[in-house]
């Protein structure tokens, strides 16, 4: 049984190491950005609600919050927002 596993596994084993290999970056000034350009700035948290989450199958049992952070920093500082 143990021979049979480790026989189809070698394919598998076999393909990962070729992929790597094939798609390896290449080149020593690889520009690899994430996400999108954001400041991180400081903000507190100004209040936090509870609220009933919406009827979503399977998460009866949730409880739901509606945050409020204010901007402390930046062009934006006293702004608010919630999420």
């Amino acid at each position: 049984m143990q021979r049979l596993l480790v026989t189809a596994l070698i394919p598998f084993l076999l393909a990962t190491a070729v992929g790597l290999v094939l798609l390896w970056p290449q080149g020593k000034n690889l520009d690899i950005q994430t996400g999108f350009p954001a400041k991180e700035l400081k903000a507190s948290v100004a209040g936090v609600e509870s609220k009933v989450c919406p009827d979503i199958p399977g998460q009866e049992n949730f409880t739901c919050q509606h945050v409020t952070v204010r901007i402390e920093e930046g062009e934006d500082a006293g702004d608010t927002f919630s999420f």
